[in-house]
């Protein structure tokens, strides 16, 4: 590169005068490429070659479908995962507490049925009108209704007074561990959207849109004069 000087000389009366004074150099430029961060489809390019860029000025966006699989996995965890916190911190329906209510009467009158069925059984037994087995079978069945019954009482209980505090924090927990992925997720998206790490020139600009580009692929490259 040439440089012209102009230094104020002063001739044999005094004055001054300018005069050219040239010189042979050149500039030493600082180079900085920027390569994709993520592999995917180039979705847009913000700048062209000769554009000045500051910190943060957005270069290039890519479409990545593997991040745009995993956000969208992702958020459908976070609904389920929503959903059932949702349930433990409100309980469950009307209509499911109903329902708990009327099997636990409905086993609970099966398990009268049978008490009432052994207890007649086990009299002609002892009369000697029935064989024990039948009588051993009524026990065994009114056992069972019982058992039916206290466990149909017990879920109808359950479902009144609703997730237990250990239930809801193991649900918060799992609410908490899908928005960290999808945190994750969001942060891989923005990085595909890549900004200018100094303030420059664009120097080349060495893909196109639409190009598919693989992670670490140089894209263009800045000056910083």
């Amino acid at each position: 590169a040439g440089f012209s000087l102009s230094p104020n000389l002063k001739n044999s009366s005094g004055n001054k005068k300018s005069q050219v004074l040239s010189l042979q150099g050149h500039i030493e430029v600082q180079q900085t490429p920027i390569g994709a961060k993520v592999p995917g489809r180039i979705a847009k390019i913000h700048v062209k070659e000769g554009d000045s860029v500051q910190i943060g000025t957005p270069l290039i966006d890519i479409d990545s479908a593997e991040i745009n699989a995993k956000i969208e996995q992702a958020q459908a965890g976070r609904n389920v995962a929503q959903s059932q916190l949702n349930k433990a911190d409100n309980g469950a329906r009307p209509q499911e507490v109903e329902m708990a209510k009327y099997q636990w009467h409905a086993a609970q009158s099966a398990s009268d049925l049978a008490k009432v069925s052994y207890e007649r059984v086990n009299r002609m037994a002892e009369e000697g009108l029935m064989s024990r087995q039948k009588r051993d079978e009524a026990y065994t069945n009114y056992i069972a209704s019982q058992d039916k019954a206290r466990i149909a009482k017990a879920q109808y209980d359950m479902t009144k007074v609703g997730a237990r505090s250990e239930d809801k924090e193991a649900a918060q927990a799992q609410v908490a561990q899908v928005d960290a992925k999808i945190k994750e997720a969001m942060v891989a998206k923005e990085e595909a959207n890549l900004k200018s790490p100094i303030a420059g020139v664009v120097d080349s600009v060495i893909i196109k849109t639409g190009e598919v580009v693989g992670q670490g692929v140089p894209m263009l490259t800045l000056v910083d004069p």
